[in-house]
């Protein structure tokens, strides 16, 4: 048996006493295979000469020469000494020895996996599924053995062994089905041989780059046993091959993609086959058939691999691809060194048993590329020997090298290009760090370095996801292809850095200000000089700009900035007066990531209690070093100093960093609600998760479904800002859907790249991929491979999103695209083609034919726009694409649904009278948002009040807070209020102030803007009612929806 390089002692020698029922096991298991008289005997013996205590001369004596010399062949493979430096697992060197064995003498393969078939399964009766040492050595070294070879059946029945889940699903009347199949099939090919087969071994990968995928020392399995009905059809030849197809696929409805042709490209097992699948329709209901179509000469290649030959004496010609058509010149190079050795010219093997040459000195980068470059992009580990090493490992002689492959690994870096060792790798390497932009690193230094330095200006640090979203939103705004791209920029010095950053801290600074009403301004009329930067505590004006005599910006400057001396029009300004509030602090721990360690830092926290509350704490862990961050609030700042102190010195851990950070006060006024007791509060301003927070919706929830459910091409949601469609799509995805035989995935389009530099089609692939891998949906498909989608996109996107159909066993795929408005806004604005509008649309009609659904937001304004330019360009594109499905509006909510989104979050904690209710209604206009943000409010208010019924006092305190004129609360509103448009929407606003009702009559506005024509003001009317901003109860009489909106315009406006 083999003497491991570790010199422990081999998992399958046996002892001296089981060598005898040891050999007869291992000669019964190859008999069982096929094997002849002479190869049986070899295994009965050996077991005693690996034990010596059976002389080879006694074996030739007894048994012929030839049994002699291949138990001596066999003890000498065993016993191959590896060099000292080799290094892996126990199975990986059975593995190579097994490798090893095939391509000296098939024989020797067969005798290593007979031996170990013994020790996974010792008696095939075994009711007892083997134990996890036993799994691992199967799945570690007999199954990778079995794949090699092409031993499909054994492998099949060895899989049923280590399968730790598997049921036998296998439907009673299959034998009955197979029969009617095969009866139809044999009217029309009568030479033919039909076999039923109740099982599918996935063992053939489909793509080049699972070949190398980690599948047995710790990578996903992609080997699946499931039970379903195959006929496999045997004929006389490869043209009967195709003509037996072309029957299939005319008598029953053909799965589109489940095409495989094998014939004309074998794999390297020798494997050969057309491989299809149908739908037949048959007394039972629609079944699907697999169907497997090759010769009768190859049948027992496809069935026993290289044993068919060497072992059950099948006689065939030389298959195309086969890895043993070159076995003497791969033995050869095999024994050229030894295992581990570093020889000027090496050998590897890939997972399948391949050989790959290097020179001295390459390393696993070298052969990653060596493979594929696609592949080397995407591998986030490496492993050699079933352990995994780093990417300057040195390849040794005969190592099995596997590659882990992920589309959402970091890809290659300067370590990489350091390791590798060919020009190739080099070469391929330089070019991605290229593509990617050299200064992407150091342009991330340099903005961490500059917010370091605001944070510490202005007293207050930002939390970094508030970072990443202005980096994102930077992307998106000025067009860059990719956030390394920006970055690229920072570094080169192209872009400036506080363009970025001055944007997040101006938004904080400005919510401690307070601004005259009387200037009327608007938040986004506000601006933080960037010449002195104010900070609380300064002596600060405000340098107004006027226009006709009316403000139209301020910016916040230091009282002593010499960039506004003698300036005409400076207004005072105060900071607003901040309660008091606990210590409050956000702590930053990094630390290596150890066991207990979360509980070691919530000890240290609740040791100190009560003088400390925690609020609330996040933890990430990621190649070994964990962070964990938290707030809080304590007595005083000694107190959290004490805390800081603690967790430096935590003991048995290895603690990096503490930091007390300074909240924003945008956080900090959360942490005011929690100090007036508002503990509970389900209003949000962000769209809805949670199905307890989402109502009304009711029709056009049904209307969706009914749509997906009669294979409409797609659903298309028209909807005003904050009218709810993201909200509703979140619902549909994870509530509504999955209840209904679904599976949804929700795309958001803001989140990609620009869409004329980045390859949408690639990205929802990659989407898809990344949301249902996660939940375990995808089986078998893998992740898109980008390179696949720079030819004909649209075309390797339906590929894709089929076998991610078919995957899902019955259920629905529903692609929910969110803010899908942003190609049309680019295509608009001339920054991306009208071609992509058709390829989009002829993919949506093919994907239909599949059974995928599709459900896609667009913004009111984005389709204004567009009918617009439909004046110009009849037949555009854009528009064309909108004429495939259904559309829904969406409109405010209505009634009921108001009523319950006011009142049920809460009922259990407040109290409504019919007049509050009606009062909240009235200011939000059946808006969601509104709703949500005035009860928001409500909530703060009442937990500070400490009462639990609301008066109508309650509602005008909370109805003046959104009076201020910084207030966000109407920027989507305000967005629409554009020309003349704006004049006409003030001054109803001030009308309908000193109407009772609130309506304001047709001559009563006429009478205020006599300078616009009567027609420019009614088409300025409709607009406003078409975007919700106004109602028309009656004939020439208008009202806001929302007296919120109304009365802030009529202040602020």
């Amino acid at each position: 048996m083999p003497t491991l390089p570790s010199q422990d002692a081999s998992p399958i020698v046996p002892a001296i006493g089981d060598a005898v029922a040891a050999g007869a096991a291992i000669a019964a298991c190859l008999q069982t295979w096929g094997a002849d008289a002479e190869l049986q005997a070899t295994a009965r013996l050996v077991p005693q000469v690996l034990a010596q205590t059976l002389d080879l001369g006694e074996v030739a004596a007894t048994h012929g020469a030839a049994v002699a010399a291949l138990c001596r062949a066999y003890s000498e493979l065993m016993n191959i000494r590896a060099d000292a430096q080799w290094n892996g697992a126990p199975a990986a060197w059975l593995r190579t020895l097994g490798y090893i064995a095939a391509y000296r003498d098939p024989r020797l393969a067969f005798l290593l996996i007979a031996q170990l078939w013994q020790q996974v399964a010792p008696s095939s009766t075994r009711q007892v599924r083997p134990r996890q040492q036993e799994r691992e050595l199967a799945r570690g070294a007999l199954a990778p053995l079995l794949d090699m070879l092409g031993m499909r059946i054994p492998r099949i029945e060895l899989e049923g062994l280590i399968c730790e889940d598997c049921d036998d699903d296998t439907p009673d009347d299959w034998r009955q089905t197979a029969e009617e199949i095969i009866a139809t099939l044999t009217l029309h090919l009568p030479t033919a041989e039909c076999i039923p087969v109740d099982y599918t071994l996935m063992l053939i990968p489909t793509k080049y780059t699972q070949i190398h995928n980690l599948s047995f020392l710790g990578g996903r399995n992609t080997q699946k046993l499931a039970h379903t009905l195959n006929i496999h059809v045997l004929v006389s030849d490869l043209d009967t091959c195709y003509q037996a197809l072309r029957w299939v696929h005319s008598l029953w409805i053909p799965i589109e993609g489940t095409l495989i042709d094998t014939l004309n490209a074998p794999r390297v097992s020798g494997y050969r086959a057309l491989h299809t699948a149908v739908v037949a329709q048959l007394p039972g209901g629609k079944t699907r058939i697999n169907v497997v179509i090759t010769t009768q000469t190859q049948y027992p290649i496809n069935m026993w691999g290289v044993a068919a030959v060497h072992l059950r004496g099948h006689k065939t010609e030389t298959i195309p691809g086969a890895w043993w058509n070159h076995r003497s010149a791969g033995a050869a190079q095999i024994m050229s060194a030894a295992p581990g050795a570093l020889p000027e010219r090496l050998f590897v093997f890939s997972p399948q048993g391949q050989l790959f040459g290097f020179d001295r000195g390459s390393t696993v980068v070298d052969f990653a590329y060596h493979v594929h470059s696609e592949l080397a992009e995407q591998c986030r580990s490496f492993t050699v020997n079933g352990r995994q090493v780093e990417p300057a490992h040195v390849l040794r002689h005969l190592d099995i090298v596997e590659l882990e492959h992920d589309p959402k690994a970091p890809g290659p870096n300067r370590r990489w290009l350091l390791a590798a060792h060919t020009s190739r790798a080099r070469s391929a390497i330089e070019r991605y760090l290229k593509r990617q932009g050299p200064g992407a690193h150091h342009g991330q230094k340099l903005i961490d370095e500059r917010l370091k330095t605001l944070e510490q200006h202005y007293g207050f640090n930002l939390p970094p996801e508030k970072v990443e979203q202005a980096l994102q939103a930077t992307v998106r705004r000025e067009a860059f292809a990719a956030k390394d791209d920006l970055l690229t920029a920072v570094a080169a010095g192209q872009y400036p850095i506080d363009r970025i950053l001055h944007r997040l801290f101006e938004k904080e600074i400005l919510r401690l200000i307070d601004i005259p009403r009387g200037l009327r301004l608007r938040p986004h009329q506000l601006h933080l000089a960037q010449c002195c930067r104010p900070k609380p505590g300064d002596v600060i004006v405000g340098r107004v700009y006027r226009r006709h005599g009316e403000a139209v910006n301020l910016t916040v400057h230091k009282a002593v900035c010499p960039h506004i001396a003698n300036h005409p029009d400076l207004t005072p300004l105060k900071w607003r007066l901040r309660p008091s509030m606990l210590t409050v602090a956000r702590i930053d721990l990094r630390a290596l990531d150890e066991e207990g360690l979360l509980g070691a830092v919530m000890a240290a926290i609740y040791a100190r209690q009560p003088r400390v509350t925690l609020h609330q704490l996040h933890a990430l862990a990621r190649h070994g070093s964990a962070r964990i961050q938290f707030d809080l609030h304590a007595d005083q700042e000694a107190t959290v100093a004490e805390i800081v102190d603690a967790l430096r010195c935590l003991p048995d851990f290895t603690v990096t960093d503490v930091q007390s950070l300074q909240l924003p006060p945008s956080e900090l006024a959360e942490w005011q609600e929690v100090a007036g007791g508002a503990s509970f509060n389900p209003y949000s301003r962000l769209p809805v998760h949670q199905d307890a927070m989402f109502f009304g919706r009711a029709q056009e929830r049904e209307r969706i479904v009914e749509y997906l459910r009669t294979q409409q091409p797609g659903v298309w949601l028209i909807g005003q800002k904050r009218v709810g469609k993201t909200s509703l799509l979140l619902h549909l995805k994870e509530h509504y859907l999955p209840a209904r035989n679904f599976t949804p995935v929700f795309i958001d389009f803001q989140l990609m790249g620009h869409p004329a530099q980045t390859n949408l089609f690639y990205q929802v692939a990659s989407i898809v991929y990344s949301s249902l891998s996660s939940e375990g949906r995808l089986g078998d498909v893998g992740a898109p491979l980008h390179s696949l989608f720079d030819d004909d996109p649209a075309r390797r996107l339906i590929e894709y999103l089929q076998n991610v159909q078919e995957a899902l066993n019955g259920r629905k795929l529903v692609l929910l695209m969110d803010e899908f408005s942003r190609l049309t806004d680019a295509y608009l604005q001339g920054e991306l083609e009208g071609a992509i509008f058709d390829r989009w649309r002829g993919m949506m009609h093919t994907t239909q034919r599949l059974g995928i659904g599709y459900v896609v937001v667009m913004q009111q304004q984005t389709c204004d726009t567009l009918v617009q330019h439909l004046q110009q360009t009849p037949n555009d594109p854009s528009w064309r694409l909108m004429d495939v499905g259904q559309r829904i509006q969406l409109r405010p909510l209505e009634g009921e649904d108001v009523r319950r989104l006011i009142e049920w979050p809460m009922r259990t904690h407040l109290d409504y009278t019919t007049e509050t209710v009606d009062a909240i209604a009235d200011l939000t206009g059946g808006s969601p948002f509104l709703i949500q943000a005035f009860c928001h409010n409500l909530v703060m208010h009442m937990a500070h009040q400490g009462r639990q019924q609301i008066l109508p006092d309650d509602v005008e305190r909370v109805r003046l807070d959104f009076m201020q004129p910084q207030d966000h609360t109407f920027a989507h509103m305000t967005e629409m209020l554009r020309g003349i448009s704006n004049h006409v929407a003030a001054a109803l606003a001030r009308l309908a102030h000193t109407a009772p009702d609130g309506e304001v009559s047709w001559a009563k506005l006429r009478a205020a803007l006599p300078g616009v024509a009567p027609e420019s003001l009614r088409t300025s009317l409709r607009t406003l009612t078409e975007q919700d901003i106004l109602q028309q109860p009656a004939p020439d009489r208008w009202r806001f929806a929302s007296r919120l909106f109304q009365q802030w315009l009529a202040i602020n406006g």
